[in-house]
């Protein structure tokens, strides 16, 4: 029997369905990945019920028969196309994860966790599931058009689910913010009892909190601690993109960090959406400037593509992706940012896909400025004319 890696290399099959889980405990949902379009509820079942269910079962076979399936609509394209699928496969090899066959289906190893919705910022580029505070600011508004209001239940008990978690070798917690959550604590207790296998634990934060308690409580965890920053771009562009946002405030919590918490892999996430895809080089050169005043080296580096259309980078005009692309292309070069080449990369393949819903991007940009009163034109003239109402 073939191991999941000679499939996915032979067949470029998707190995998320085997491997890899997407909980949000708020919700109490689970799915193999955050870009597949159907929540499978864990309201009467247990977590490892719906794992080894019908539903997920049905989608490992229908996959392995070369079908497309229609939830997996985001990697439906073209083998040359830029897909969530051939991200995350590369990820799997990468991390050693892909060594089992698919005919035998454990306890998920990657965990992708969001413990509940509570979070201090409103991103453009995020969902009301994932942030308390932009389900405050699209609630009766127009933004409701984008972003549908969802009902979440932030009293959760993990422990509930603490015996999900044993075979994970990474485990990667959001929100929300855990920084603000004040049931996070509780989840990395469970952690340290229930995942003897765990090899790593991602924690990402807009850092415009601290809490040195939890900070202490992952310096002791038997694992690799991956403290990843979100930062999508230079100031100005940060803070416009994750709306409430203050890049002092997470300048001088990085300081914090990079001095006191030096043992940890502390990193950058950097979502490439419509609003940053063209400034990917600029980003980089913020980050290494960055590390230069701080005397520090961000340990990782992870590129993020919003496939979802109210910010995909592809759906913006073909005149702007095109003088995009030269605008990379006459900038990039060899930045001392681990894996920044991939960021570059990828930005490149979004501004080469075909515009799929242009109107929406537009009509989602304008909305939010108007709701955030905000101006997008201020940092990106060349959108000036493309986003007129005339």
């Amino acid at each position: 029997m073939d191991t999941l890696k000679k499939l996915v290399l032979a067949q470029d099959l998707c190995s998320l369905p085997w491997v890899n889980v997407e909980l949000n405990l708020a919700n109490k949902t689970l799915a193999p990945c955050c870009k597949y379009k159907t929540n499978f509820s864990t309201d009467s079942r247990s977590l490892e019920q719906v794992w080894h269910g019908s539903h997920m079962n049905d989608l490992r076979q229908r996959l392995l028969n070369g079908e497309q399936v229609d939830e997996c609509s985001a990697c439906n394209v073209p083998k040359d196309v830029f897909s969530y699928k051939k991200f995350n496969n590369r990820i799997h090899q990468t991390i050693n994860v892909l060594n089992g066959t698919a005919t035998h289906v454990d306890l998920p190893q990657v965990i992708h966790l969001n413990l509940s919705n509570t979070c201090n910022l409103a991103c453009r580029h995020c969902l009301p599931g994932n942030s308390s505070r932009l389900a405050s600011l699209a609630k009766n508004s127009e933004l409701q058009d984008f972003l549908p209001y969802v009902e979440t239940n932030n009293t959760v008990d993990a422990s509930d689910h603490g015996d999900f978690f044993t075979n994970a070798v990474a485990i990667s917690i959001a929100g929300g913010e855990p920084f603000v959550d004040g049931r996070f604590m509780d989840l990395l207790e469970i952690i340290q009892k229930r995942c003897k296998k765990l090899r790593s634990i991602n924690f990402a934060t807009n850092l415009t909190r601290l809490d040195p308690v939890i900070l202490d409580t992952l310096g002791k965890l038997p694992a690799r601690v991956r403290l990843t920053v979100s930062i999508d771009g230079p100031p100005a562009i940060n803070d416009y993109i994750r709306h409430m946002s203050s890049w002092q405030e997470i300048e001088e919590n990085l300081r914090i960090i990079t001095s006191q918490y030096r043992h940890f892999d502390t990193g950058v996430i950097s979502t490439i959406s419509a609003w940053n895809v063209g400034y990917v080089c600029e980003t980089m050169e913020f980050l290494e400037t960055l590390q230069s005043k701080m005397n520090f080296v961000f340990r990782n580096f992870l590129s993020s593509p919003v496939l979802e259309d109210k910010a995909y980078a592809g759906n913006l005009p073909d005149d702007i992706k095109l003088f995009y692309q030269n605008k990379i292309n006459q900038k990039k070069r060899t930045y001392n940012i681990l894996n920044s080449s991939k960021h570059v990369i990828t930005a490149l393949e979004l501004l080469q896909q075909p515009i799929r819903d242009g109107e929406c991007l537009r009509e989602y940009t304008l909305a939010f400025d108007r709701r955030a009163k905000t101006r997008i034109q201020a940092l990106f003239p060349e959108l000036a004319r493309w986003l007129s109402t005339e």
